[in-house]
């Protein structure tokens, strides 16, 4: 039998089954001996036969279960990924299963057996009770946090969070919350919820089109793509949450991904109350045991709806009946760090493998869902209206060139959106502005020497936080004092340069006097308990303004938001990378989209130095197709997707001139592939755009091809030699289909 290990080599080991035991399945989890090591292992080929008596083999120690952790379906999924992927089995299988199943030469952790903590009332009496308790704000806490896992807490974690004991029998006594011993006795859920709560009672004609089509598609089992194409605030949310309530209805099991963990809790809530104890939550947010309890309802078929980020997508589902990938143009669908999955695109080959439709949802979608969607390949359903008759906001564009020669200074803020600002600080309305740029100032430069204070480890430039005058890098955590001289000459002239969120928050308290401001980024989050918190806040009228970076920009549904301001709107366009503006347009119109969702109409103003770029006019018009025709343009000339099928391969070494020997050495061995040629274009090795990342010198290749098949032969004839020869000190990267060329 054969047995992939959680390391990074791209072979399976064969071991010796133990004499009397049940016969092996394929998923199970197995400890076996590894050199000196234990580790635990993977069924994935489990015939057994009789050892050719030549080799030694070794025997499984430990079964550690007796049915499979990972069903079928997923476990192919595992296999098409690491293959695909060209990554080892092992660690793909790390990805696919939550922590403890994993860990090499644990002892597999059991179904927990704690206290767990629920909420009593009805979902959509949480946020009315959390509300009422002003005086009691421990327990509003307590309340918080569970109404942001769903209604249920292990007591240990809400402990880790700081709940303590007299909180717990506080809410006991108010009989808002009950304290459970798990496991309850596995089972499946005697029948299924109304599947109507919080669901809205009219829908559009839009809606109703493209409902009835999802519909359909659930009940016929059609294994096919729908690319679920709506302008922001046009009900796509509401049109899939049907579709998989009829999967529900038909005995089947949905499975619904989102790009990052700060959308979750918003829709966690709103599932919650849709599905009630059908739903289990899966993300990296969660502690280890919290994702341990919620993959096992799924896993035991308590769950049937699984809300969850990327590796969501191999949630142990026995019957999956739909697949939803929301806001599926974002980036952080692929993981940075290896196994280098994308899990819109493994959410694909899941729908075919499970015979269900896959919704893809976007009100900006992907360059390469979009193509396939106008070329027939997907079903494209397009929702062109707002709900309730709503208008786009209204937009427009401020050019700094032209406000800089006017007013004869740089200003953060422009007159258009002082002026803007002040209206809402006077006739009431809410407003959020984007900076992408966390931290007070860019960096800290010396007007002497010209240089900036830049990070030790990486080559980039300091960011100043001025709240803890520390200079800070955003890339590898260090930080620093804020330095009395310059480091490179002991000049005093130190010049703050650039602006951040930090900035623009004092900024606004100086320029409109009253106005109530709450911030949210990185660091903010840190500090008020996630991004729930600070958006539930917003959502009460706590603030008028929420200023933050691109989080503040995804999925937010809050009605009285009357104004946007996006300031540096095309600091993207700058990257050096092709997807620069696809990003731009992307990140405005998502930001944009927040304006106008409740009754009052709204209002976008963006500020950009390059005003006339396509890609901001084109968010200004609500033009994706426009957008599409011109970007394409640019694509298909350069070669680039959806054109073409990419992978980089990347160099990373503590010495520079044996980086480059190396990237040097890998574009030769490439270049002498028999697949190389007229079809394959290896372009580099070249420095990385971020030459040094964590004491790494960092080069890379890229490599372009129309063939996917011959791209991937040659990845993996590159990677066999890899593993024969040795990387000769330094770290190789095999990146496909990479999403940042940064």
């Amino acid at each position: 039998m054969e047995v992939a290990v959680p390391l990074p080599v791209r072979r399976r080991f064969t071991y010796l089954w133990p004499e009397g035991a049940a016969p092996p399945l394929p998923g199970q989890r197995v400890v076996v001996p590894f050199g000196r090591r234990r580790l635990t292992g993977v069924i994935m080929r489990a015939e057994v036969k009789e050892p050719d008596p030549s080799l030694r083999l070794r025997e499984v120690e430990r079964i550690l279960e007796a049915e499979p952790s990972l069903p079928p379906v997923v476990l192919d999924l595992v296999r098409f990924a690491a293959d695909y992927y060209v990554v080892a089995e092992g660690e793909m299988l790390r990805a696919a299963l939550p922590a403890g199943l994993s860990a090499a030469g644990r002892e597999p952790a059991s179904i927990p057996r704690e206290d767990v903590v629920t909420l009593k009332a009805p979902p959509e009496m949480w946020e009315e009770r959390e509300a009422s308790l002003g005086r009691a704000p421990a327990q509003a806490a307590a309340l918080c946090l569970l109404r942001k896992a769903a209604g249920r807490m292990l007591r240990q974690d809400l402990r880790r969070e700081r709940v303590t004991a007299a909180t717990l029998r506080a809410l006991l006594a108010r009989d808002w919350i009950e304290i459970l011993h798990e496991p309850r006795q596995p089972h499946a859920p005697a029948s299924l919820p109304e599947l109507t709560g919080g669901a809205v009672k009219n829908l559009t004609g839009d809606q109703e089109i493209v409902t009835a089509r999802l519909v359909t598609a659930v009940e016929q089992r059609e294994g096919k793509t729908f690319l679920l194409q709506g302008v922001t605030g046009s009900g796509k949310t509401e049109v899939y949450l049907r579709a998989a309530a009829a999967a529900l209805k038909a005995g089947r099991q949905v499975l619904i991904l989102v790009p990052e963990i700060g959308l979750t809790p918003a829709l966690a809530s709103r599932l919650a109350r849709r599905f009630g104890d059908l739903l289990a939550v899966l993300h990296s947010g969660l502690s280890g045991t919290q994702r341990r309890a919620h993959w096992d309802r799924a896993r035991r078929g308590e769950a049937r709806v699984v809300l969850g980020a990327r590796s969501a997508v191999f949630a142990p589902l026995a019957d999956v009946g739909l697949i939803v990938v929301d806001e599926e143009h974002d980036s952080s669908y692929k993981q940075d760090e290896s196994p280098r999955y994308h899990g819109r695109d493994l959410a694909l080959v899941r729908g075919r493998a499970e015979h269900c439709p896959v919704v893809l949802a976007s009100a900006t979608p992907s360059m390469e869902s979009f193509q396939r969607a106008v070329q027939g390949k997907d079903t494209h359903l397009i929702m062109p209206r707002r709900v309730h008759a709503r208008p786009m906001p209204r937009f427009e564009i401020v050019d700094l060139r032209r406000e800089f020669r006017e007013v004869g200074r740089a200003k953060l803020v422009s007159r258009a959106l002082e002026s803007a600002l002040m209206d809402i600080r006077h006739h009431g309305g809410q407003a959020m502005l984007l900076l992408n740029r966390r931290g007070w100032a860019s960096f800290l430069l010396c007007r002497a020497c010209g240089d900036p204070v830049s990070c030790p480890s990486c080559s980039v430039s300091l960011t100043l936080h001025k709240d803890r005058r520390r200079l800070a890098c955003h890339y590898c955590g260090h930080e620093e004092r804020v330095p009395p001289r310059c480091p490179c000459c002991d000049h005093e002239a130190l010049q703050e340069m650039g602006a951040g969120t930090e900035r623009l928050e004092d900024e606004l308290a100086t320029l409109v006097p009253g106005l109530r401001i709450m911030r949210m980024d990185a660091d903010a989050v840190r500090r008020a308990g996630g991004h729930a918190a600070i958006l539930s806040r917003f959502a009460k009228g706590e603030a008028d303004v929420l200023l933050g970076t691109q989080m503040i920009a995804k999925g937010h549904d809050i009605p009285g938001v009357t104004l946007v301001g996006i300031l540096g709107g095309d600091a993207a366009l700058s990257f050096p990378d092709f997807r620069a503006a696809e990003w731009t347009f992307q990140l405005v119109s998502q930001a944009a989209g927040r304006a106008g969702r409740g009754r009052e109409p709204g209002r976008v103003i963006l500020q950009a130095f390059r005003a006339d770029h396509y890609a901001l006019l084109r968010a200004r018009d609500h033009d994706y197709a426009g957008f599409y025709a011109d970007e394409d343009r640019f694509r298909r000339a350069l070669l680039y997707p959806p054109h073409a099928v990419l992978a980089a391969v990347r160099v990373r070494h503590r010495r520079f001139d044996a980086g480059e020997k190396l990237a040097m050495h890998l574009g030769d061995l490439l270049r002498a592939d028999p697949d190389a040629g007229e079809h394959l274009r290896i372009l580099g090795p070249a420095p990385a755009p971020l030459a040094r990342l964590r004491g790494y010198y960092r080069f890379h290749l890229l490599l372009k091809s129309r063939r996917r098949r011959r791209l991937t032969a040659v990845l993996r004839r590159l990677a066999d030699q890899l593993e024969k020869k040795g990387r000769q000190g330094g770290h190789v990267i095999i990146d496909v289909d990479p999403v940042s060329l940064m």
